[in-house]
């Protein structure tokens, strides 16, 4: 089940307001890196929604047929390399 993009905002802020109030250069900068990470992630929840909205959810067997898909496609790429 994908996350909630909320959640993902919620600690993004929480990370930016500790990179604000860390008084090493360092730390600030992992606080706002690690903000930036959780804006990434909740942007890409929203995408993943927004798909899921359109287009309905995967077949549960969806998961298995791509890992076999993978699968092959490997043995191809290996056996003609």
């Amino acid at each position: 089940m994908l996350g909630d993009p909320k959640d993902c905002k919620q600690r993004a802020l929480l990370c930016a307001e500790r990179a604000r109030n860390c008084q090493s250069p360092e730390a600030r900068q992992k606080f706002a890196d690690l903000a930036q990470t959780w804006l990434l992630l909740a942007v890409q929840l929203e995408e993943q929604w927004a798909l899921i909205d359109e287009w309905g959810s995967p077949p549960k067997n969806a998961k298995l047929a791509g890992k076999r898909l993978n699968k092959l496609s490997g043995r191809r790429i290996a056996r003609s390399a």
